[in-house]
């Protein structure tokens, strides 16, 4: 309950602070627009807001899905072939030093205006960060345990599903709270490039051009709470496939 109560209450500061600090200070609406504001122009356009919404959510998630598959299995195979890590961590690092704006619209000129782009942008996103935290949880097992395996000639087929994966599930799990967020942040800015019109991205990028601000607040809040739900849901599932690193807490 408690896990609930402060969030709301963290919330509910922000959204006092922002509706009446406003007023207070004398900022002009058009420069910032009350909360109430912003909340009454995304039930007045719902539909409008919850199609697009949509698109950046399904590119997004299966962007997510798609980074963090890649990562966790190329992971596997560099356990098992340390000169795959040498040939391919480079680039990898690589893709990750280089700003999301760099190659962006390079990826929607070669793959055109659909979701392809956008999905490529949200798993190179998640891909790094997976591949390392699933390289550092596989390598890193108690070493005691694996004597125990060694000792009853466990095979490494046996040590990969038994002992190496589950112990890689908190370090995978902790990039996932990291790389769900910048998966919707990565496919914001592909529809932004894109100039398209479906995805929250592209309402972003017409409301900037027509400096239309209560747009673009709506467009930035949904996305928050979109992040919210999504992290959420992961905590349930880490809960539910991590049980052992909560045992503290019951």
């Amino acid at each position: 309950m408690n896990s609930l109560v402060y969030p709301f209450f963290s919330f509910l500061t922000i959204f006092l602070l922002w509706e009446f600090g406003i007023k207070y200070i004398g900022i002009p609406e058009y420069l910032i627009p009350k909360p109430t504001e912003v909340i009454s122009n995304i039930f007045l356009n719902f539909k409008h807001f919850s199609l697009n919404a949509f698109y950046t959510l399904f590119e997004s998630v299966v962007g997510f899905l798609l980074g963090s598959i890649l990562g966790m299995l190329l992971a596997i195979l560099i356990l098992f072939n340390r000169n795959l890590e040498r040939i391919l961590l480079p680039l990898a690092i690589l893709i990750k030093v280089t700003p999301i704006i760099a190659y962006a619209p390079l990826l929607v000129i070669w793959f055109g205006f659909g979701v392809l782009p956008k999905i490529i942008i949200s798993a190179l996103i998640v891909f790094f960060p997976v591949l390392i935290n699933a390289i550092n949880g596989l390598k890193l097992v108690d070493q005691d345990t694996k004597d125990f395996f060694d000792s009853i000639s466990a095979s490494n087929f046996e040590m990969l599903i038994k002992l190496r994966m589950p112990n890689s599930l908190p370090y995978v799990f902790a990039a996932f709270r990291v790389t769900l967020p910048m998966a919707i942040v990565g496919a914001t800015i592909g529809e932004y490039f894109s100039g398209g019109d479906k995805g929250l991205g592209s309402l972003i990028f017409v409301a900037n051009y027509g400096l239309d601000l209560d747009t673009l607040f709506s467009c930035a809040l949904i996305l928050a709470v979109i992040s919210l739900i999504l992290i959420l849901c992961l905590n349930y599932i880490e809960k539910k496939m991590v049980r052992w690193t909560f045992l503290d807490y019951s």
